[in-house]
């Protein structure tokens, strides 16, 4: 391993670390290589796909920054690479790719796209896990438009309230109000959804029989009960779990598939924000480029979607998500992850308020996939715990309610 990363002058520890482990499980088909934060994930993942090159096996390395991709590979002596664009390679690079010559560095929507097809790789490096499941997302998620699917919206509501849980109230007052209500999405439970799971793949077929839906759907259906459905005014989403990526013929001919994911750590919150009343600016006022005004109105209609990332917001925005990043602070005066957060605890109050949902219900509802992490994320924002501030609220003593986790 050192002869083939001579001549690398950023490597450190932490990279070296990485490098062995890979090098320890080269016959494994899935690894999973954490990378710590602060250190170069990108020089890591290429260095990765360097040394798979040199034994002999054709690599691809997927990224959502190709420019940054080839940048930091020039930096690592002897290899070769080929950025992959749709019909847009020389003969000569593509058959330097596909004979392990050269290192195929492309994003992910391109390798995993039917036509032109890009042969898989024996080997396929993602540098980024979230991404690559994100991918998943935009691939296959559906979605019923109220406007132009009413009985298949109106039906499957009828079956969400045929499950006879108060909490899905607000799913009643959808229909009621129209399309254009402005009522928080609600993110069925996962055993309720099991519930009704095969009734509504009845009531959706009909609709979703499209020239749009007929490659997805199909594929869907075998892993609908582990989907996740969001309901809202305009329609409802129904989003595929990460493990669908083993569907595409780009990850399952792959002898193996690697991912560099970054060592969680708990995101710090602005010390000016902790504790305070979650006023989020007056984005009406603020001015914002067209790009941001665009993400802050999408944020507000889908904060509650679990699935939210950085990197589907920026793309929207036809951004890094590095540029959108920092933009965003700059425009808005907020980093992304408190935006988003402020939104969600500001509903969660208004639940915790308002209605008999349990604390594990509302954790759901505003997008919090894990009960833990919302009742950290409470609790350090606001100075107590979310069942301390229901007890403390007088709206909610006045209504005399007993509250459960």
């Amino acid at each position: 391993m050192t002869a083939a990363l001579r001549g690398v002058r950023q490597l450190g520890d932490s990279e070296h670390r990485v490098l062995d482990l890979y090098s320890a499980r080269m016959s494994d088909a899935d690894v999973v290589l954490d990378v710590p934060v602060g250190h170069d994930r990108t020089l890591t993942g290429l260095l990765v796909a360097g040394y798979a090159l040199r034994q002999g096996r054709s690599v691809a390395y997927l990224t959502d920054d190709s420019d940054r991709a080839l940048s930091r590979a020039s930096v690592v002596p002897g290899l070769p690479v080929v950025r992959k664009l749709h019909g847009q390679n020389s003969l000569n690079d593509i058959v330097a790719y596909y004979n392990a010559q050269a290192l195929g560095v492309m994003d992910f929507p391109t390798y995993f796209n039917t036509n032109p097809k890009v042969e898989p790789a024996e080997v396929v490096v993602f540098d980024d896990r979230d991404t690559a499941y994100e991918l998943v997302g935009s691939l296959f998620t559906l979605r019923v438009d109220r406007r132009l699917q009413r009985r298949a919206y109106d039906g499957f509501c009828d079956l969400v309230l045929s499950l006879g849980d108060e909490s899905y109230a607000t799913v009643a007052r959808m229909r009621h109000e129209g399309a254009d209500s402005l009522l928080s999405p609600r993110q069925l439970d996962l055993e309720d959804w099991a519930r009704i799971v095969d009734r509504a793949a009845e009531v959706l077929t009909p609709a979703l029989c499209t020239e749009d839906a007929r490659f997805t759907w199909p594929r869907l259906q075998p892993w609908l009960h582990k989907c996740r459905v969001l309901i809202a005014p305009a329609g409802v989403e129904i989003r595929p779990p990460h493990q669908l990526i083993r569907a595409l013929p780009g990850y399952r001919h792959a002898s193996q598939r690697v991912f560099l994911e970054r060592q969680p750590v708990e995101p710090a919150v602005e010390p000016a924000k902790i504790g305070r009343d979650l006023q989020l600016p007056d984005t009406d006022r603020l001015t914002l480029s067209p790009n941001m005004r665009a993400a802050v109105a999408y944020l507000r209609g889908n904060y509650a979607d679990s699935g939210l990332t950085l990197t589907r917001v920026a793309r929207r925005a036809y951004m890094s998500q590095y540029h959108f990043s920092r933009r965003f602070k700059q425009e808005t005066g907020w980093r992304f992850i408190d935006f988003v957060t402020a939104l969600r605890l500001t509903e969660a109050k208004n639940l915790l308020r308002n209605t008999t949902m349990s604390i594990t219900d509302v954790s759901r509802t505003v997008g919090y996939q894990e009960l833990s992490h919302f009742q950290r994320t409470f609790k350090k924002w606001l100075g107590t715990s979310a069942s301390g501030y229901r007890a403390r609220d007088p709206i909610a003593r006045a209504h005399g309610q007993c509250w459960q986790h």
